[in-house]
């Protein structure tokens, strides 16, 4: 195979950071540029900005059947919750913080979901005494973005806010590095993007 020209080097870097920036996941990316895994599109992604950070964990766990991805998408788009917000860490560094939650006051949907993606189920008490008690199971990470991505062809109000969350989750950013200008500016709009979802009764993308 011949080596590439230092100008289709360049191009392929320009494409790999347009389809970033169009909010594209690295599994999506791969498979645009011609590479075999996620890690594989992080990679470039990273050398065409001239920076190197921690290679994105690969998925761990097999993905589950169409039929149980169908039925999480549906459970998911009514019950669930995508949260993105910005923070400030120890030591006065920047944080962006996403994640997935569904709350129930049964566990054994909840259970459905820790199978197929992990996470954890925790019980939170009623805060009145007319309320029931719920579980609530939680997702972080690239697990996070697995499950988005699984999901996200069959969602109709979180379709939005889960496009805009996936590229967050799976994006690794080195503890004490900052982050550029540009990359604070595609965090707060993927944040909003997912506010805009979460509200009741809005259909994302509408």
């Amino acid at each position: 195979m011949r080596r590439r020209t230092q100008d289709e080097l360049i191009e392929r870097y320009d494409h790999v950071i347009g389809l970033r920036a169009a909010g594209l996941s690295y599994r999506e990316i791969a498979g645009e540029i011609g590479v075999k895994t996620a890690s594989e599109a992080q990679q470039a992604y990273f050398a065409a900005r001239g920076s190197q950070i921690p290679t994105v964990t690969e998925r761990t766990r097999p993905r589950p059947s169409g039929l149980t991805v169908a039925w999480a998408a549906g459970f998911f788009d009514g019950e669930g919750c995508i949260y993105g917000y910005e923070g400030v860490q120890n030591g006065g560094y920047r944080r962006f913080t996403f994640g997935v939650t569904v709350a129930q006051v049964v566990p054994e949907p909840l259970e459905e979901l820790r199978a197929g993606w992990g996470g954890k189920i925790r019980a939170k008490a009623a805060g009145q005494a007319h309320h029931s008690d719920q579980w609530i199971w939680s997702i972080r990470g690239s697990d996070a973005g697995w499950f988005l991505e699984d999901v996200l062809p069959h969602l109709r109000v979180k379709y939005a806010g889960a496009r805009a969350a996936i590229p967050c989750l799976l994006n690794v950013h080195r503890h004490g590095v900052g982050f550029t200008e540009a990359e604070v500016l595609s965090l707060r709009t993927a944040i909003s993007v997912i506010h805009r979802g979460n509200r009741k009764g809005k259909r994302a993308g509408r």
